[in-house]
């Protein structure tokens, strides 16, 4: 990984900077948050378009990323439905950096998220959103013991005929 800083050789002092690196350096992949809307932000028109203010990248480092971080932002060859480019992420429109694999990173006040995106990223981490029902548990239901075991698998069976293979997804 190339990371540029203030021309001295230094790394970049933004503390997203620092929390991607923390990342790296634990082992775990870095997962940025995006508002890819900003102009600060360098990515196919068709991503933009389809993620607008919830565009999630993933820098993993099992990937040839050629990644650098400058004061600027994150600079990355990502790849999307087979073409390589080279993207530009500036801090300001990086509103969350997590560890991919937990769930658990930061996200920086001066870098508030969208405001589509507020209300649902305050309520992700303390319980279900509003107009969302909350999750219950269901008692499980006494199995008719009348009802022979293949009966259930024939229509299982029948069921999963009716679906179909699809190549390459």
């Amino acid at each position: 990984m190339s990371v540029a800083g203030t021309g001295d050789g230094a790394p970049p002092s933004h503390p997203l900077a620092r929390a991607i690196e923390d990342l790296y350096a634990a082992g775990t992949t870095p997962r940025l948050m995006i508002d890819a809307r900003r102009l600060d932000v360098i990515v196919p028109d068709f991503l933009r378009a389809k993620w607008a203010e919830r565009l999630v990248i993933d820098l993993d480092a099992a990937y040839p990323l050629d990644l650098a971080m400058d004061d600027a932002g994150v600079h990355a060859n990502l790849a999307f439905s087979g073409a390589v480019t080279r993207c530009t992420f500036g801090w300001s429109s990086i509103y969350r950096v997590i560890d991919r694999a937990n769930g658990r990173g930061i996200m920086i006040p001066a870098h508030e998220p969208p405001a589509e995106l507020a209300a649902e990223l305050l309520h992700a981490s303390v319980g279900p959103r509003p107009g969302k029902p909350a999750l219950a548990a269901v008692p499980p239901t006494p199995r008719d013991d009348a009802t022979p075991a293949s009966a259930s698998d024939d229509e299982a069976k029948a069921r999963r005929a009716k679906f179909r293979v699809i190549e390459g997804g």
